[in-house]
C-alpha cells in the first residue's frame, strides 16, 4: 500500500530536483522579470533562448563542459537567459563561484537588479527554494550556509575572477570591452573544466576589434 509523502518529503524531493537540473526553474516559469510594460511576468524562453537551453543540457548530459559564443541581435533576452542559468545554479547548488561580468557600470548594475529581482520573488512564491542571504549588493550576491555566491564586475576590471575558481561565467556585451584579450588571459585559467561548468560570452556586433568572432561585417 502506498504511504503518502510528508510535507517535508516533497520539499526534499523537489529540492533534489532543482539541484539536479536547475535550469528547471526557467522551464516551469519559477524566475520573474520585468516586461517593457513594467509588469513582472515569468520567464517565457522564445525559440532562440530554448535552442541555446538545448545546447546547454546536451552538453551537460554528455559530460562536457559547456562554452557558447552567442552573437546576438537586440531584444532576444540573450542577457536574461545566461543571467536566469547563473541565478538558477547558484541557488540551487552548494559552492558554486559565478562571476558576471558587464561592458559598463550600467550594465553590472542591470545584472544585480535582475538577480535581486529573482531573489525576492523566489523567496516570496518558492521560499523552499530560496537560501538566506549572507550577503547582497552591486558586487555580490552571496548565500549563507551553501556557500555559493554570484560575484558581478565590469570590464574595467582586468583582473575580475582572476582569485577565485568559476564554475559559471556569463561575459555581456564583449565587442564593447576595450580589453577583451587581456581579460581572458586573466580570467579562463581560473575557470573549471568540469562537466557543469557553462561559460557564456555573449555581445551585439561592434565592428573590428580583438574581439574578432564578434565582427559583422556590412556589406
Amino acid at each position: 500500500m502506498a504511504t503518502e509523502l510528508t510535507d517535508q518529503e516533497v520539499i526534499d524531493k523537489e529540492r533534489a530536483a532543482y539541484e539536479a537540473d536547475p535550469i528547471a526553474l526557467i522551464k516551469r516559469g519559477y524566475l520573474k522579470i520585468r516586461d517593457k510594460a513594467a509588469h513582472l511576468v515569468s520567464i517565457q524562453m522564445n525559440s532562440t533562448q530554448k535552442k541555446i537551453v538545448d545546447k546547454i543540457q546536451a552538453r551537460r548530459l554528455s559530460g562536457r563542459p559547456v562554452f557558447l559564443f552567442v552573437l546576438k541581435a537586440r531584444q532576444l533576452g540573450i542577457s536574461t537567459l545566461a543571467q536566469a542559468i547563473t541565478y538558477a545554479f547558484t541557488s540551487q547548488r552548494p559552492n558554486i563561484t559565478a562571476l558576471d561580468v558587464a561592458d559598463d557600470m550600467d550594465g553590472a548594475s542591470y545584472i544585480f537588479k535582475m538577480n535581486e529581482l529573482f531573489y525576492d520573488r523566489m523567496a516570496v512564491e518558492h521560499p523552499h527554494l530560496t537560501p538566506a542571504r549572507l550577503r547582497s549588493d552591486e558586487k555580490r550576491l552571496e548565500f549563507a550556509q551553501t556557500y555559493s555566491r554570484i560575484m558581478i564586475d565590469t570590464a574595467n576590471n582586468a583582473t575580475a575572477g582572476r582569485k577565485f575558481t568559476l564554475q559559471l561565467v556569463h561575459l555581456s556585451e564583449v565587442a564593447f570591452y576595450r580589453n577583451f584579450s587581456e581579460i581572458r588571459q586573466a580570467l579562463f585559467p581560473a575557470i573549471s573544466h568540469n562537466p557543469d561548468t557553462i561559460v557564456i560570452l555573449e555581445t551585439t556586433a561592434n565592428g573590428v576589434n580583438d574581439v574578432s568572432s564578434f565582427y559583422w561585417k556590412m556589406k
